[in-house]
C-alpha cells in the first residue's frame, strides 16, 4: 500500500519522518543533508566511547537524515530491523559506514553541487548507496547492542514538537505544491508516474524568463540524476492550458539559454508540440499535460525514446 506521495509505504518509519518534515517546513537541501550525515558520522565515532545512550541517539539520527535524503530522491528504504543480539566488529563497521557516506556524497556533490565527474563509468547511485548505509548502520547497532527500532521511534515520536520553527520554511522538488495538484488532477493520482519532482509554484504575473530562472537549478539537478535514480517526470504546474503549448516552448528556450555549460540546446520535435531539452547531464523530453479540470502541467522526463 502506498501513501499520497505515491511510491512510500503506508505506515513505514519512512512515511512518518516524510510527514514529519512536511509538517516541520521541509527538507534541507540535499548538500546541507550530507554535512549533516557526516557531522553526525563524526559525533558517533566520538560516543563510541561514551554511554550507550548518546551512541543510540547518534544512531538514531544517522537513520533519519540518510532517510531524509532517500526521500528527497523518491528511493524507499526499509524500517530499521529488530535488534537480534550482539556481534563482533564495531570498528570495522564504522570505517565502512564512513567509505558508504562518502559514495552517498560524491552523488549528491554531483546532482545538487558544483562537481561534475570526469565520468559515470561505474557509477554508484544514491537508490544503491543508501540502502548500504542502512544495512552497515543496522550491523553497527547490532555490534553495539542498540535497538534502532526504539531509538528511530523515540526521535520520531518527539521530531515535530522539537524541531517545529527551527528551520524556515523551504522549496523542495520532492514536496513541491505542484505534485499535490498534478496528483488530484490526473487519473490514477498522476497517470502511473509517481517518483516526480515538482517545479515551485509558477508566478502568472511575471515572464515566463523569470519563471525559467526560479525552475532551472532544480531541472538542471533532474537531469543529472532522473535516470540514476530512477525518477520519473519534473513537473511545472501552471493557470489553466490555454496556451500551454507557447509556453512550454518558451520555458525550454529559456533553460537551455540559462544553462551556465553553454551545451544546452533545445530542439522540437518535428510534427509535435513536444520539445527535448538536451543537458549534459541527461537529455529530457518536455510535453504539455492537461488535467481533468482543465489544469496545465508541464512535464519534464527522461528522453529515452524521443
Amino acid at each position: 500500500m502506498t501513501s499520497r506521495s505515491g511510491w512510500l509505504r503506508t505506515g513505514s518509519m519512512q512515511e512518518r519522518l516524510h510527514e514529519s518534515v512536511r509538517a516541520i517546513g521541509g527538507y534541507w537541501r540535499p548538500l546541507a543533508a550530507v554535512a549533516r550525515l557526516l557531522e553526525e558520522i563524526g559525533e558517533l565515532a566520538e560516543a563510541m566511547s561514551a554511554d550507550e545512550t548518546a551512541i543510540c541517539s547518534e544512531m538514531a539520527d544517522l537513520w533519519i537524515i540518510s532517510t531524509c535524503l532517500a526521500s528527497q530522491y523518491c528511493i524507499e528504504v526499509e524500517d530499521p530491523a529488530p535488534l537480534t543480539g550482539r556481534v563482533a566488529g564495531a570498528a570495522e563497521r564504522l570505517d565502512e559506514l564512513v567509505v558508504v557516506a562518502g559514495g552517498v556524497a560524491r552523488a549528491v556533490n554531483y546532482y545538487d553541487g558544483p562537481k561534475t565527474p570526469r565520468n559515470l563509468d561505474g557509477w554508484q547511485p544514491l537508490r544503491i548507496l543508501l540502502p548500504a548505509f542502512h544495512r552497515v548502520l543496522a550491523g553497527l547497532a547490532e555490534c553495539r547492542g542498540v535497538d534502532l527500532v526504539r531509538a528511530v521511534g523515540v526521535k520520531l515520536e518527539g521530531m515535530v514538537a522539537v524541531d517545529s520553527g527551527r528551520f524556515a520554511a523551504q522549496y523542495d522538488p520532492s514536496i513541491a505544491s505542484s505534485l499535490d495538484a498534478f496528483a488530484g488532477s490526473l487519473p490514477s493520482g498522476g497517470g502511473g508516474l509517481k517518483r516526480l519532482w515538482g517545479a515551485p509554484d509558477w508566478d502568472p504575473d511575471s515572464l515566463t524568463r523569470h519563471n525559467a530562472e526560479v525552475a532551472a537549478p532544480h531541472v538542471y539537478s533532474f537531469a543529472r540524476c532522473a535516470r540514476h535514480e530512477g525518477l520519473d517526470g519534473f513537473v511545472v504546474a501552471i493557470a489553466g492550458d490555454g496556451g500551454a503549448d507557447q509556453r512550454l516552448a518558451e520555458l525550454v528556450e529559456w533553460l537551455a539559454t540559462l544553462d551556465t555549460s553553454r551545451r544546452c540546446v533545445a530542439h522540437r520535435r518535428p510534427g509535435s508540440a513536444a520539445w527535448r531539452l538536451s543537458h549534459p547531464g541527461g537529455d529530457l523530453c518536455a510535453s504539455v499535460v492537461v488535467g481533468a479540470g482543465g489544469e496545465g502541467f508541464l512535464l519534464f522526463q527522461p528522453a529515452d525514446g524521443f
